[in-house]
């Protein structure tokens, strides 16, 4: 089991976090990590939903929302073979806003190869996100 963190702080309410974070559809325009998102059903989010996600140097993945918590979290398992990728988005109160986390875990016979295929990549990519959503909450 492998796992990235990335934390923030953020001066904005956990909903104005929520609200970017859990948008999934939009994140191919406020990311440049994302090159694009596809939802595979007619709910944009909750759980169950499904979105074929293509990032910069990374295959296409199918992630599938395995928990939904509106303004706290979404949890999301994408499966290819030898692997499963679990990606946790976690938002809290905090004195002065929120506490936002995100995190990618690899688990698996193949996790220990995709870490050192895709760990820094991937470390960045979420340094990359966690700001992104930080400062585009502010901004709401």
């Amino acid at each position: 089991m492998n796992i990235i963190n990335e934390e923030r702080m953020v001066h904005a309410s956990p909903g104005a976090v929520w609200a970017v974070m859990s948008d999934i559809a939009r994140w191919p325009h406020l990311l440049s990590t994302v090159d694009k998102v596809t939802p595979l059903d007619a709910a944009a989010g909750g759980v169950g939903a499904r979105f074929a996600v293509k990032q910069p140097g990374i295959p296409e993945l199918i992630y599938e929302v395995t928990q939904w918590v509106p303004d706290e979290n979404f949890t999301w398992v994408a499966m290819s073979r030898g692997v499963r990728t679990v990606g946790r988005h976690l938002i809290s109160a905090a004195e002065g806003g929120a506490h936002l986390r995100v995190s990618l875990e690899w688990q698996g016979p193949l996790s220990k190869v995709i870490t050192v295929l895709f760990g820094t990549r991937t470390a960045n990519f979420l340094r990359v996100e966690a700001d992104t959503f930080a400062a585009s909450a502010m901004r709401e």
